[in-house]
């Protein structure tokens, strides 16, 4: 178990999150009872892969630490760009006086709480984002660093030079401004097998998505 894992195993009413990633991670210590590990697809737990970054952060001390660690400490721009491909949930028995069919009721049961799991997930990453920044510009900036209060110039603009910025780049259907193509796009099935035309309106969207995100832009812009 990693120190900061047995730690939190003791502090469970100081970091409960922390607690929990603890927690999970000590259940593989028992190769008794759990010899195997079974993978499922990560849509289930994470459609949008993010939840990892979280996990680094809480677990490990900090974003920083997390980036020392994979030799990243160095970093001064990072991006993260989140890809939300999920499609339109078919409600249509709304319309109906009877109660729904079973498979209906199944995708109800998986698509309404990945959905609000996804909202939350980045609401979590929002809310982080400053905090993050904040971490890897202390580290790279050190005293040059000045405090919220702070009102002298030269250290401010020392510290603007060496301060980390953090993008974080969103993408989903919604974004696409053309209303026929956007909701023929959230009707697609989750399949490997879709018609070729489809998948080359599907790069076309991701290309236009990309190139209409302001923070995407903003990215471009400041790596000039």
């Amino acid at each position: 178990m990693p120190e900061w894992a047995t730690k939190a195993l003791d502090e469970r009413q100081v970091n409960t999150r922390r607690y929990h990633i603890a927690k999970v991670l000590s259940e593989y210590q028992d190769t008794t009872s759990q010899p195997y590990i079974h993978l499922l697809d990560g849509g289930i737990s994470d459609n949008l892969g993010v939840r990892v970054i979280i996990n680094l952060t809480h677990g490990g001390g900090g974003l920083m630490n997390s980036l020392e660690r994979l030799d990243l400490e160095k970093t001064s721009k990072l991006a993260i760009i989140t890809v939300n491909a999920q499609t339109t949930f078919d409600a249509t028995f709304n319309k109906n006086d009877y109660s729904i069919p079973l498979l209906d009721s199944l995708g109800a049961v998986s698509s309404i709480p990945l959905d609000r799991y996804t909202f939350e997930t980045m609401e979590i990453v929002r809310n982080n984002i400053i905090e993050w920044n904040e971490s890897i510009s202390a580290s790279r900036c050190g005293e040059a660093l000045p405090s919220k209060n702070s009102r002298q110039v030269g250290i401010a603009n020392a510290a603007s030079a060496c301060a980390a910025q953090i993008y974080l780049i969103e993408m989903n259907f919604d974004q696409l401004e053309d209303e026929t193509e956007r909701n023929h796009l959230k009707h697609l099935p989750t399949s490997f097998n879709l018609e070729p035309d489809d998948v080359d309106r599907l790069k076309a969207a991701a290309k236009k998505i990309l190139a209409d995100s302001v923070e995407f832009n903003e990215l471009i812009d400041d790596l000039q």
